[in-house]
C-alpha cells in the first residue's frame, strides 16, 4: 500500500501508488456512507379502528400508532366516508403528548365504509403516508394499497440525490481541514483549495434545499418546515456551512472560525438523523458523531496527501489513517448490527440486498485497484482505462448507498 523512500535529506518520504490511495478513497466513501445512509425510519406499526376492521360502534377517535418519533406539524390525518368528504375534527395531535402516535377526534360517524388517510415526518425527515379502511356496521372495503405506501420513484431519487450530496460534501469539507490540521507540518501553510470551499458551499445550499424539497413533497409550507426538529437543524447546518465556507474564503483559513463552523454541521447532521430520536439518544449521537468524524478524517488525511504531498508529515499521516479506520469499523459494525436483525436478513430484505450489492461492487473497485497499481510501472496511460472504470464503478456504489436512505432495515 505504501513505501518509505529516503528523500535528500535523510527523511522517509511516503510514496502511495495512485490505484492504492484511490482505493482507500473509495473505501472510506464506503464505510461512511452506509451506516449513515441505512438509518432506520419510524415505520407504521397499527391503529384503531384496525386496518380492514368491522366494528359495530362509530369510533370518536382514530389513532395510528409508530415504532418511533413522527412529526405531526407536516402531517395530516383524514377520515373520508363514502364520498370522500373528510369527516375528523381539528387537526391531528399526539395523545397524551406521545410522539409515537397520531390521532385525530372525529364525530358520531354514520354506519358505511371510511378510509383513512395519513401522513407523517419521521425525527430523522423520511416521510410516511399510507391509507386504509374500516366499516361501521359493514365489512371495510378492499383497498389497492393498505397500511404505510411508499413514495414515488421520482421523489425517491430526489431524495437520495440530495442526501449523498449534502454527506459526501461534508465529509470532503471537514475532512480538507481535517487534513490540514492533523498531518501538515505547518498547518498554516496548507493550502485551501476550491474543493474545500466549494464543498461548505454546497452543504450550505444542500440543506437549505433539502428543507424546501420536504415542504413541497409533504404539501406544507416553509415555515412549518422550519419548525420540525429536523427542518431546525438543517438549517443550523446551513449556517454552519456557510460559517466555514467564510472561514476558508480569501486562500486562507480562519481556524477557530473552521473549527467551530465545522463542530456545528457534523453535530447538526448527527442530531438530524434517526440516531437522536433511539430508544439511547444521548449513546447514538455520540457514536454517529463519532463515525461521521472519523470518516472525514480518514478521507481528509488522504486527500491532504494527493493534493499537498510534500508538505505533509507522512508518519503523522499513517497514525492519523489508523486511528479513523478502526473508529470507523468500530462504529460501523455497531450501526449494522443495530439496523439488521439477523445474517440471514441480508439476503431476505431490499435493504440487505442494496447492502450486499454494495460489497461486491465495492469488492470489484479494490480488485480493479490492485490490478491498476502491477501496471504504475508503466506509466499513467497505462492504467488511464482501469482508472476510469474504477471512478464509474465507484459512482455506483455510492449511488446505490444513497438508494438505501429509504429503505426500511430489517430489525
Amino acid at each position: 500500500m505504501r513505501e518509505l523512500r529516503d528523500g535528500p535529506s535523510g527523511e522517509g518520504r511516503l510514496i502511495i501508488r495512485r490505484p492504492t490511495r484511490f482505493a482507500l478513497f473509495v473505501l472510506g466513501i464506503w464505510l461512511a456512507l452506509v451506516p449513515l445512509a441505512a438509518s432506520a425510519h419510524a415505520r407504521f406499526e397499527g391503529s384503531t379502528p384496525a386496518s380492514g376492521a368491522e366494528v359495530q360502534q362509530a369510533p370518536a377517535l382514530v389513532t395510528l400508532r409508530f415504532d418511533d418519533d413522527v412529526e405531526i406539524s407536516l402531517g395530516s390525518l383524514h377520515v373520508l366516508d363514502a364520498g370522500g368528504v373528510d369527516r375528523a375534527l381539528g387537526a391531528p395531535y399526539h395523545p397524551g403528548g406521545n410522539t409515537h402516535n397520531v390521532e385525530v377526534r372525529t364525530p358520531t360517524l354514520a354506519p358505511g365504509g371510511y378510509t383513512v388517510v395519513w401522513q407523517v415526518v419521521a425525527d430523522d425527515g423520511h416521510i410516511g403516508n399510507g391509507r386504509f379502511a374500516f366499516g361501521i356496521g359493514v365489512p371495510a372495503a378492499i383497498l389497492p394499497a393498505t397500511g404505510e405506501t411508499a413514495l414515488g420513484p421520482g421523489t425517491t431519487a430526489v431524495i437520495a440525490v440530495l442526501r449523498f450530496a449534502l454527506l459526501a460534501a461534508l465529509l470532503i469539507g471537514a475532512g480538507l481541514a481535517l487534513g490540514a490540521m492533523l498531518v501538515v507540518r505547518a498547518p498554516a501553510t496548507a493550502p485551501v483549495s476550491m474543493l474545500e470551499f466549494g464543498s461548505w458551499l454546497v452543504v450550505a445550499f444542500v440543506a437549505f434545499v433539502d428543507i424546501r424539497v420536504q415542504s413541497v413533497i409533504t404539501g406544507g409550507s416553509l415555515v412549518a418546515a422550519l419548525n420540525t426538529r429536523y427542518g431546525v437543524l438543517h438549517l443550523t447546518l446551513t449556517f454552519g456551512a456557510l460559517l466555514a465556507a467564510i472561514a476558508v474564503s480569501g486562500g486562507r483559513r480562519r481556524w477557530e472560525l473552521l473549527i467551530t463552523a465545522a463542530i456545528v454541521a457534523l453535530l447538526s447532521e448527527s442530531l438530524g438523523g434517526h440516531a437522536a430520536g433511539g430508544a439511547q439518544p444521548v449513546v447514538g449521537v455520540i457514536f454517529d458523531a463519532v463515525h461521521l468524524l472519523a470518516a472525514a478524517t480518514w478521507i481528509g488525511v488522504l486527500l491532504t496527501t494527493l493534493m499537498v504531498t510534500d508538505i505533509v508529515d507522512v508518519r503523522r499521516t499513517s497514525n492519523v489513517a489508523t486511528f479513523a479506520v478502526v473508529a470507523l469499523v468500530l462504529t460501523a459494525v455497531k450501526q449494522v448490527l443495530q439496523n439488521v436483525s439477523s445474517l440471514g436478513a441480508l439476503w431476505t430484505s431490499a435493504y440487505g440486498l442494496e447492502v450486499c450489492a454494495k460489497i461486491v461492487l465495492l469488492a470489484i473497485v479494490v480488485a480493479i485497484a490492485f490490478q491498476s497499481r502491477r501496471r504504475v510501472s508503466e506509466g499513467a496511460v497505462a492504467v488511464a482505462g482501469t482508472v476510469r472504470l474504477e471512478v464509474l464503478l465507484l459512482t455506483v456504489v455510492i449511488a446505490v448507498t444513497a438508494v438505501l436512505v429509504d429503505s426500511h432495515p430489517p430489525h
